[in-house]
């Protein structure tokens, strides 16, 4: 337990005295303009909530068909793969979507389209069935969302055009490793 407290206080002591560098730095990873960016803000809080949600679904759906459903490595992978279908199925729609409606809305509707298919799974559980339809679902919203996050977040000044896709991203990644890492602690 003393490990514990010493770790965590050494690492926010570090993360103090790397934010202090950066603020006096002229040249910083993340630029002021980049901080202050709501464009960016929401763009990385829909990708963080999009692989959340979607990564930590497939990695407990692969572990109910394999565990549960005694499905073998490739009729798991076979069953997961409209996951994927309705991903580019889902970004293409985006498109035509975005000619009528914000992209925020487009991006909304994404993540509601991803906690639909994430309902289904639930009132499905334990079923090939409904890891099929509900992924198919989680997938439509993932594509809509994915392109939207993305958009959303890139609408910055050319200047920071380059962080801002570093910022999306590490928001990706946060998002599937802390989504995995928290479903699977209470699954």
């Amino acid at each position: 337990m003393p490990y514990t407290t010493l770790f965590r206080s050494a690492g926010a002591g570090i993360g103090l005295l790397f934010v202090r560098q950066q603020r006096r730095s002229r040249g910083p990873l993340l630029p002021a303009g980049a901080v202050r960016s709501p464009q960016l803000r929401a763009g990385t809080v829909v990708s963080f909530v999009n692989t959340a949600t979607t990564s930590s679904a497939a990695v407990l759906a692969t572990l109910v068909l394999q565990d549960r459903l005694g499905a073998s490595p490739l009729q798991a992978g076979l069953a997961l793969l409209p996951i994927s279908v309705a991903a580019v199925v889902g970004s293409a729609a985006t498109r035509p979507l975005t000619a009528r409606l914000p992209m925020r809305v487009v991006g909304g509707a994404g993540l509601l389209g991803i906690c639909a298919g994430n309902v289904l799974l639930a009132a499905t559980f334990g079923t090939a069935w409904g890891v099929v339809a509900g992924g198919a679902v989680i997938g439509l919203g993932l594509g809509a969302a994915s392109v939207a996050g993305n958009s959303i977040g890139t609408e910055v000044a050319p200047e920071l055009e380059g962080s801002a896709s570093g910022v999306l991203n590490t928001g990706a990644q946060l998002g599937t490793a802390l989504g995995v890492a928290a479903l699977v602690l209470v699954a």
